[in-house]
């Protein structure tokens, strides 16, 4: 009985052991692929491509703190149309803060729904549709205003990934201390509420079609098991970043002797 009782807790201690080992063999593997992501980003460089994307997220998060902003510059100019009384400005201003949804991977999606949306509600005829479009527009925007610094800082390298969140932050700042001048100064030549309307859903649209243009995050793409695509994307950036073709074999492949290829970095034994 006491021999049984032995083998039983021997069997045990080594299954526990054989589960923290793989535990952190798995651990090992994915701090691998993490380190050598970001390697891969150094070779691919900063340049032209990582101030494109930043400019980017820029717009599309100011095009959001516009949509907002714009509220409450609408409502007194609707107040008549939509027969608004005065308690409800206030409730219907603040209906764009309530976007606590979380975070969507389809950030153009959710911009180019936001300004859509932001275009109809210039065309509803009363107070409970214009309301609607607004609430349903609050939600969409709750993906750009949270995913934009992430997808920024996913495609610059490390050591200046800091320093370009902290402009992308400065330059945000800097558009929402001057978005009330640029309303007013619309609003002097838009007089028509309508009008307003759509202007101020314009830029999320504008941003939308801009966001064609961009690739997919590299680390969100190797997360999903799909280190070819994001390969792709590292040699895009680097050709870029370079001013070269991807056709031209000086992708991020051999970007000089003295350099690992980026090629490598994705393969095993680097990623398993």
């Amino acid at each position: 009985m006491f021999r049984e009782s032995m083998n039983i807790y021997r069997k045990y201690k080594m299954i526990k052991c054989n589960m923290k080992l793989e535990k952190r063999c798995q651990d090992t593997v994915r701090c691998d692929m993490e380190t050598d992501l970001e390697t891969a980003l150094e070779l691919a460089g900063a340049g032209k491509y990582q101030i494109f994307h930043c400019g980017l997220m820029v717009a599309i998060l100011g095009s959001a703190i516009l949509e907002m902003i714009g509220s409450s510059f609408i409502l007194p100019s609707a107040a008549c149309d939509l027969a608004l009384e005065d308690h409800m400005k206030g409730i219907i201003a603040s209906i764009p803060n309530i976007d606590a949804l979380g975070r969507k991977p389809v950030l153009l999606v959710s911009t180019l729904l936001s300004g859509v949306i932001g275009l109809i509600a210039a065309f509803m005829p009363n107070l409970l549709s214009f309301a609607l479009c607004k609430f349903v527009g609050s939600l969409f925007l709750s993906c750009p205003s949270s995913l934009g610094f992430a997808f920024a800082g996913e495609l610059m390298p490390k050591k200046r990934r800091d320093l370009a969140l902290l402009i992308c932050n400065a330059s945000l700042m800097l558009i929402a201390s001057l978005c009330p001048n640029f309303i007013r100064s619309i609003s002097t030549y838009l007089r028509p509420w309508r009008l307003l309307t759509m202007a101020y859903s314009m830029p999320l649209i504008l941003s939308a079609l801009w966001l064609t243009q961009a690739k997919e995050s590299p680390k969100f793409l190797m997360m999903k098991g799909k280190p070819d695509e994001a390969l792709g994307v590292l040699r895009h950036i680097f050709a870029f970043n370079n001013s070269k073709k991807r056709s031209d074999g000086q992708s991020c492949e051999a970007a000089t002797s003295s350099k690992l290829s980026a090629l490598a970095l994705l393969k095993p034994p680097h990623l398993k």
